[in-house]
């Protein structure tokens, strides 16, 4: 299963913020067994740029085909005249990664999607859910309980609440946090698929 920012709506979602999207394919017997989408865009003094976040998606981990298609992502870069292609390949995506040095990409420290999130089988009973968590997770869930923080699924009035908290943190980090009208732009796009859901935690009626 690909990420959702290899989805033609996760590439609407970044259409906002300037990027365009293509894609690239290898089939086998008429059957796509590959691709990846590339985003990409101008910037000044730069010039062109692309990135593959959370790609290339690959039906079988095969260090032959994903040197298939990142040999169709090398002719992509020529044919856009990029002068600078990213590729952060997904979780688990050793058959690309083995395959970028090779092909003349350089390791670099720059994080393209956010490489910490965490997957949860929602379909498990939340104790046995529970179980799988660290110690001090399942203590500070407990603790938050006691002290009578609630939680609850947002609407599209509630991106607004998220903004603000994310602001607010990324001022903490000394971050550069997007506009508000990046994330309503994602809701939008995202939401009414089923692809997107926003919970808020609050205390006595706060959200936190």
């Amino acid at each position: 299963m690909g990420h959702h920012t290899q989805t033609g709506r996760g590439s609407q979602g970044k259409a906002s913020r300037g990027w365009r999207a293509t894609r690239t394919l290898v089939t086998r017997r008429r059957e796509i067994v590959a691709g990846a989408q590339v985003l990409y865009r101008q910037l000044p003094l730069l010039g062109g740029i692309g990135y593959v976040p959370a790609g290339p998606v690959l039906r079988h981990d095969d260090p032959d085909l994903a040197r298939s298609l990142l040999h169709k992502l090398l002719e992509l870069r020529k044919h856009l005249h990029l002068h600078y292609l990213a590729v952060q390949p997904p979780g688990r995506g050793e058959a690309v990664s083995g395959q970028l040095v090779a092909l003349g990409f350089q390791p670099s420290s720059v994080e393209l999607i956010p490489g910490a999130s965490v997957l949860i089988d929602l379909t498990l009973d939340p104790t046995e859910m529970l179980s799988h968590m660290k110690r001090q997770t399942r203590q500070n869930i407990a603790r938050g309980e006691r002290q009578g923080i609630a939680v609850r699924e947002g609407n599209r009035d509630d991106v607004r609440t998220f903004w603000t908290l994310n602001a607010a943190t990324c001022r903490r980090q000394n971050a550069f946090p997007f506009p508000e009208a990046y994330f309503t732009h994602m809701w939008d796009v995202l939401e009414p698929a089923g692809y997107l859901k926003l919970f808020v935690a609050e205390y006595e009626g706060q959200a936190v």
